[in-house]
Parts: C-alpha cells; sequence; structure tokens
C-alpha cells in the first residue's frame, strides 16, 4: 500500500512532508483558494499565482523546516515569495514524477489512422 505522505527536499529551503494528491486534496486545494480569494474572479494575474501558490502548499504540506509559516511570508519580500514558488516548484516537480512513471507510453497510429 502506498503511503499518504512523502518527503521532498527543497535545496537551500529544507524539508517537507507532502500529502499525496487525490481527489479529496485536490478539492481542498480549490476550496482553500476560494476562501483566499474571497470568490473574487477578476483578480490580477500575479495575485490569482500566489494565491493558486498559497493555497497548494497550505494543503499539502503536512511538515516543513522550522520557521514555515505560509501565512507568515512578507507579502513585499521577493525573497521570501520566491522561497513559496521554489517549495510550490519542487513538490509539483516530485508529484509529477510519480504520475508519469507508471503510466505507458503512448502507442504509434495504426496504419490507415489519419
Amino acid at each position: 500500500m502506498r503511503s499518504e505522505t512523502h518527503r521532498v527536499e527543497v535545496p537551500d529551503v529544507g524539508s517537507f512532508e507532502v500529502r499525496r494528491p487525490v481527489m479529496r486534496t485536490a478539492i481542498k486545494v480549490e476550496v482553500e483558494y476560494a476562501r483566499l480569494t474571497e470568490g473574487v474572479e477578476s483578480l490580477p494575474v500575479d495575485l490569482q499565482i500566489i494565491c493558486r501558490i498559497m493555497s497548494y502548499l497550505k494543503v499539502m504540506v503536512v511538515e516543513g523546516p522550522d520557521g514555515w509559516d505560509v501565512d507568515g511570508v512578507d507579502p513585499y519580500s521577493d525573497r521570501d515569495t520566491s522561497k513559496l514558488r521554489e517549495v510550490f516548484e519542487a513538490i509539483t516537480a516530485e508529484e509529477s514524477r510519480f504520475r508519469t512513471g507508471g503510466q505507458e507510453k503512448p502507442k504509434a497510429p495504426s496504419e490507415g489512422a489519419e
């Protein structure tokens, strides 16, 4: 049976225990996004992106390194917001590796297929 969490090491940031994505966590991420944006749909793209990253990290990260606090990030610090992006990218890259690792390679089209 597959573990419900796994570890992701993010260079210069630390070690993260992360939930494996399932439908329930995907829904929780979307609910957290709606909560952060208060349902407003016409947000600037940069704000949409950071809200997506924050909602994802708040739901998926079980435990981070000492001092890890998504809500406590300084919104005006490029270093702090870059760190959020780094962690998000590392975790989603690891998920992608799991997801693509078990899939078959696409089959070539059969003769006569258009």
